[in-house]
């Protein structure tokens, strides 16, 4: 189960490779049918660099949105923090190792959620175990895209790019799209719009599961991810 990977997969980033042992910058999550941005490592280093100045209460870093931004011009430098909504920040966001660790305590309540997706485990924490929204401070013009639009989890419009389940006229949806805002891509600073203090909706309040998590076989090997003592070799 994704679940199951992410959780391993996060774990096993932070704290069981040599390599990262002592990195304390950010990781940032993609996956295969990510597409990004000519200035995604661009944006990335100045999110990374100003986020605690810009919003000390956000936790995460996002540089993908769902949202279906066109046009650049009024959006381009602009950041907004968001409490954590699985549906909406789970594309191309970033983790630091201070808020891995504030996360990694949770551990038990992460794989003791009733819920089999990894995002929504992740959303519950906030009110269950931080006692507060998880904060994360996204970009307002995306960077991160994605492009495998075609499965169980996207509605099927036929006679358009979605319906048509081409990740050829996805990607190419999407160079129109940053080939016509060239000229507002590698902005030379980043600015907060709105506030930086992060509350709960009613929804994030009162987290529920939707199941599919209830063995306790998957609880304890979910927990073995963070409890595991070794430390894999560096490869030559």
């Amino acid at each position: 189960m994704t679940k199951h990977h992410w959780w391993w997969k996060v774990n096993h980033i932070f704290d069981h490779m040599r390599l990262t042992q002592g990195f304390s910058g950010y990781v940032v999550f993609l996956e295969e049918d990510h597409y990004l941005s000519p200035d995604f490592f661009h944006m990335a280093s100045m999110l990374a660099k100003q986020k605690l100045s810009i919003c000390p209460n956000c936790d995460l870093i996002g540089l993908g949105t769902y949202d279906k931004v066109k046009d650049y011009r009024s959006s381009a430098k602009f950041v907004r923090a968001y409490p954590w909504v699985s549906g909406k920040h789970n594309m191309g966001f970033a983790i630091n190792r201070h808020s891995w660790n504030d996360i990694r305590r949770c551990n038990q309540l992460f794989c003791n959620f009733d819920d089999y997706n990894w995002d929504w485990t992740l959303q519950s924490l906030g009110k269950r175990c931080f006692n507060r929204p998880i904060g994360v401070l996204v970009v307002q013009a995306p960077h991160v895209f994605h492009i495998g639009q075609c499965g169980v989890h996207h509605k099927q419009k036929p006679g358009t790019v979605m319906g048509q389940c081409n990740a050829d006229s996805v990607v190419s949806s999407y160079r129109d799209i940053l080939q016509n805002n060239q000229q507002h891509l590698f902005p030379e600073q980043i600015a907060l719009v709105g506030t930086n203090t992060i509350s709960f909706t009613s929804r994030l309040a009162k987290p529920e599961g939707y199941g599919g998590w209830g063995d306790v076989r998957d609880h304890q090997l979910c927990s073995s991810y963070a409890n595991a003592s070794h430390i894999f070799p560096r490869s030559n």
